[in-house]
């Protein structure tokens, strides 16, 4: 994170005056160490050495003087980045923020756009021409390039002076409130295609950790996603607007089951409940079954268990294959493990997100003492030795190709069994 910070300082120029910045720092600084010293990933793991260690960072960032907002919360970001804990939440949450249902008002968007917040915002002092121009010929395959973001925004991604460390700048926008050459992210590559940072939230304009991104398949994962080719066929994810469940019959030796969510509110615990009901009596004991988790962002053992048990007793009398991709999240990764292993499982696909170790059962928040910043807190603990996969994911037992069907590709497994 040291490396990312000193990244930040020589790639950008950060603009506007930090009169109230100093005076908050030091509350802020206090206010997260604190409050982190309460969450169980910070008692799990800070012990002994690494409690030291913790310690000293704490003293030492004590010592620092941000001269910008963005420099504060790039130091306020090194004790959160320190746990591996990726339900936990940092982010910016304040009076810069944007009201995203007025983006769409071109009053509120004039104000915006002639505001201090705005001439402000951080920009890369990179020549944007000429950097749209180098990221056209970059490799394929490679993280840096040009992505497409929710339909929105085209950015630049390109790595800096030091290799692992890359900053993501717009290149144009379709909404008034950015601007070409604003930053949108500082990454610092923590393993091959594994990154972490400081991200925008493109409808709030709000800076946010993030504590791993993965590049795979022409894309990076993050809260959103960015695409270097939208337009081309996505075999890896699950095309927008499909129904979060569904059963169907592929052919007369294979059965499907899509289970796109395990959502635990009283809404969400009705609708599985009711699909649950409608299917678990259809599954044909001599088919085998596939079982597509993909973009399956989590939620609790109320709402999975039932087809857990599903997917177990069918893997007693014929095949069961469990689809995963870089967004099965949370407890559809723990879900996966309890398969993955078992007599008559295989799980294909590609690594997941690796957010599955803690979690939040009421969705608790913390603002921070200037009021500027917010941690997204974590109140459950590791209660099924997860840790080891935290940040890494889950690993298939057969990788699948990004470039054609998966669910062709699993028929053709099945027919080679």
């Amino acid at each position: 994170m040291k490396n990312l910070y000193t990244i930040l300082l020589a790639s950008l120029c950060s603009f506007g005056a930090a009169a109230q910045t100093s005076s908050t720092y030091q509350a802020d600084l206090d206010g997260v160490y604190s409050t982190l010293k309460s969450t169980p990933s910070y008692k799990d793991q800070i012990k002994g050495d690494a409690k030291t260690r913790y310690e000293a960072l704490y003293q030492n960032l004590r010592t620092q003087q941000p001269t910008t907002q963005l420099q504060e919360f790039y130091l306020l970001t090194r004790l959160v980045q320190t746990l591996r804990d990726n339900h936990l939440g940092f982010y910016e949450w304040g009076d810069t923020k944007l009201d995203h249902t007025k983006l769409s008002d071109s009053t509120y968007v004039s104000t915006y756009v002639n505001s201090d917040a705005f001439k402000n915002f951080p920009k890369s002092n990179v020549n944007v021409d000429s950097l749209e121009q180098a990221l056209t010929g970059k490799p394929r395959n490679g993280v840096e390039g040009i992505y497409y973001l929710t339909n929105v925004l085209k950015a630049g991604v390109y790595r800096t002076s030091k290799p692992d460390s890359l900053v993501a700048v717009v290149l144009s926008s379709k909404q008034r409130i950015w601007q070409r050459g604003q930053l949108l992210a500082v990454f610092n590559e923590v393993s091959p295609n594994n990154f972490e940072g400081v991200c925008v939230e493109p409808s709030y304009k709000i800076f946010q950790y993030n504590h791993r991104i993965k590049f795979a398949a022409n894309k990076l994962n993050l809260y959103y996603l960015w695409d270097k080719y939208p337009a081309e066929a996505d075999h890896i994810s699950i095309p927008a607007g499909t129904p979060k469940f569904q059963f169907k019959t592929i052919d007369e030796k294979t059965q499907y089951l899509r289970l796109g969510s395990f959502g635990t509110s009283n809404i969400d615990l009705a609708e599985t409940q009711r699909f649950y009901d409608s299917v678990k009596t259809l599954v044909n004991a001599g088919s085998s079954l596939i079982v597509d988790l993909r973009n399956n962002g989590g939620g609790g053992w109320k709402a999975s268990k039932k087809y857990l048990d599903l997917a177990m007793k069918h893997s007693k009398k014929a095949q069961v294959y469990v689809l995963i991709n870089h967004s099965t999240v949370s407890n559809a990764e723990q879900f996966t493990l309890k398969l993955k292993g078992q007599k008559n499982v295989t799980v294909l696909g590609t690594d997941t997100k690796g957010m599955l170790t803690y979690g939040s059962n009421y969705g608790k928040t913390a603002t921070m003492p200037s009021g500027k910043y917010r941690l997204y807190l974590t109140d459950m603990r590791d209660d099924g030795n997860y840790l080891q996969y935290e940040d890494i994911g889950i690993k298939p037992d057969q990788y699948l190709n990004p470039d054609s069907d998966w669910i062709g590709q699993v028929q053709t497994v099945i027919k080679s069994k």
